[in-house]
């Protein structure tokens, strides 16, 4: 099966602006999962770039940080530019 290599690109930057937000926050894998919702498991293999999240889930870790999806989904286009 082919790789859809801008959407790999897309979740791997999504990840990247989620883990860079938290960090900054600062707040544990822990500290989200229970302020979001989102298990530390499914938090965690989106920050890897492995998982593509729903709106749904992206809107309640943003939330959790006190942001918006609009502006994780910007940061992550930010991170994705050469």
């Amino acid at each position: 099966m082919k790789t859809n290599q801008p959407h790999a690109a897309l979740c791997r930057s999504l990840g990247a602006a989620l883990k860079q937000t938290r960090n900054a926050h600062p707040l544990s894998l822990h500290e989200l999962s229970a302020a979001s919702g989102v298990t530390m498991s499914c938090i965690s293999v989106i920050e890897r770039g492995q998982s593509n999240p729903t709106i749904d889930t992206i809107n309640r870790l943003a939330v959790a940080m006190d942001t918006t999806p609009a502006n994780l989904l910007r940061f992550a286009e930010q991170i994705s530019k050469p």
